[in-house]
């Protein structure tokens, strides 16, 4: 998939999460995914912005005592494997002495 399809699918998958009625409810949740949705159109790094909303989402999730909507579950979910692999690429350049 090119750069532009994965950004553009991404940005379709918040849109959709950012419109639900039960995410509205949670301000700081609302407002993550619309910083994301910025970040990602400024940038296009998916992977990075990925990275970052899954953490933003699991530590909304932590905070509202595990009562995250599902709209948001499911953004999570798609975004995972990406965080993981963004992770795993960090955490190697760093043990290894390299940083990109």
């Amino acid at each position: 998939m090119k750069r532009e399809e994965k950004v553009t699918l991404l940005m379709d998958q918040m849109s959709e999460a950012y419109a639900d009625p039960e995410v509205k409810k949670n301000p700081e949740l609302a407002q993550s995914i619309l910083n994301s949705a910025k970040e990602l159109e400024k940038n296009g790094n998916v992977d990075l912005v990925s990275t970052r909303l899954c953490k933003k989402i699991w530590l909304s999730d932590i905070g509202n005592n595990n009562k995250i909507p599902k709209a948001a579950l499911v953004l999570y979910n798609q975004c995972k494997g990406k965080e993981m692999k963004y992770d795993g690429i960090a955490t190697a350049a760093i043990m290894s002495g390299f940083w990109f």
